[in-house]
């Protein structure tokens, strides 16, 4: 399927890029043998055979903080602890790994893994301050959309939370975060497409 998938793409410059979400090694490497853009580890990158595939390979990789893999409600942070220094303290762990076994920056991508072992408020706290996990020098993906953290914030069922998680993929945007991972992508283009206009015009100003 991924094969088809990416003859159907062809080699626009402009066309999606294909990403597969795994922490498993074997599945990972035939994704890459498949030709895919992008491996989502929601293991964070620890895995030394993984760690293997990023080194020899060109895709693009996302590492995510999770306190568990696979994800377990039971493991979280401890309550009323600061989420930011936790999960920064474990990314430059990281980082000093992947640059020690070869792992060009340019390729990785940083996931603070929104709701995984955090609490809302943890998860809260990791979107106000997404932005300064990016003077690491490596791209920033949040994973936001939809999360069950938004019950804190409004009523809403799982599948009319779109707007809501608009407003947070906005606060995102002006703190400079580079991918957002979303559900209702026709909503955020045109959305983004308005807060650009704006922010470019009062630069200009």
């Amino acid at each position: 399927m991924l094969h088809a998938l990416q003859e159907r793409l062809g080699t626009d410059p402009l066309r999606a890029r294909i990403s597969v979400d795994t922490y498993h090694p074997d599945t990972a490497r035939k994704a890459l043998d498949c030709g895919v853009d992008l491996i989502n580890d929601v293991s964070g990158l620890t895995n030394p055979a993984m760690i293997e595939l990023a080194v020899d390979g060109r895709a693009d990789w996302v590492a995510m903080h999770s306190v568990s893999v696979p994800a377990d409600k039971t493991r979280v942070l401890p309550p009323r602890t600061r989420a930011f220094p936790v999960v920064d303290a474990w990314l430059q762990d990281q980082l000093e790994n992947w640059t020690r076994a070869g792992i060009d920056p340019e390729r990785l991508i940083f996931d603070p893994g929104i709701g995984f072992g955090k609490d809302p408020l943890q998860s809260l706290e990791l979107l106000r301050s997404a932005g300064e996990f990016r003077r690491h020098g490596l791209r920033v993906l949040i994973g936001h959309s939809r999360k069950s953290f938004f019950q804190r914030l409004t009523d809403a069922s799982v599948e009319e939370r779109d707007l809501a998680t608009l407003g947070v993929s906005l606060a995102l945007s002006a703190q400079g975060v580079d991918i957002l991972r979303v559900h209702d992508v026709p909503l955020h283009v045109e959305a983004h497409r308005g807060y650009s206009h704006a922010v470019a015009a009062r630069e200009v100003g």
